[in-house]
């Protein structure tokens, strides 16, 4: 049910380095969440899918949705627009970015996707000293596309190991996410 709306390639996914002593850039998946611009590299996204209704988990943190069955995966659905205290809209640009982690995929829902972009290592403001609802561990720091800022967040980091426990979730044939050894 879940329509794939782009998937990710191994050449887009790579970062650009140059190879001549200038700077290098890397491939942005550019959304948006609340009004506001958001970009995660494009190497860390899986795919882009049409949200589903997910399975609600007891006992979970608050942005956590549920899970959804995405073909014969079972992936845990976090609400990034709860994370970062912005208003939930319900649109028809909804989407599910599903994103790779350490301990396995997770999905994330966004507002809408916007494009895939190119920024330029030196376009990007890492550390940037400013008070946010972010959490400043997922921020990697603002880049500059056209006139536009872009919030750079890492998506792998979205989670950290106690929220990823509270998560155990077990799919017929793989063990709990955030559990490395089974």
């Amino acid at each position: 049910m879940g329509t794939e709306h782009m998937s990710k390639s191994s050449p887009e996914a790579a970062p650009e380095k140059a190879t001549d002593g200038q700077s290098s850039s890397h491939r942005y998946l550019l959304f948006n969440i609340g009004g506001q611009l958001f970009g995660t590299l494009l190497r860390h996204v899986r795919e882009i899918v049409t949200p589903v209704p997910t399975k609600p988990i007891p006992s979970t943190v608050p942005h956590f949705l549920g899970v959804i069955n995405l073909r014969g995966k079972i992936i845990g659905i976090l609400d990034l627009r709860v994370l970062f205290a912005a208003e939930p809209l319900i649109t028809e640009k909804l989407a599910f970015v599903i994103f790779d982690t350490d301990d396995g995929p997770l999905g994330a829902v966004v507002d809408s996707v916007e494009s895939v972009t190119t920024i330029e290592e030196a376009a990007t403001e890492r550390n940037p000293t400013i008070a946010t609802r972010i959490p400043l561990n997922y921020l990697v720091g603002i880049g500059h596309v056209g006139n536009k800022l872009v919030s750079i967040i890492n998506l792998r980091r979205i989670l950290s190991d106690e929220e990823l426990t509270k998560m155990q979730i077990q799919g017929p044939d793989q063990p709990p996410i955030g559990n490395k050894s089974a």
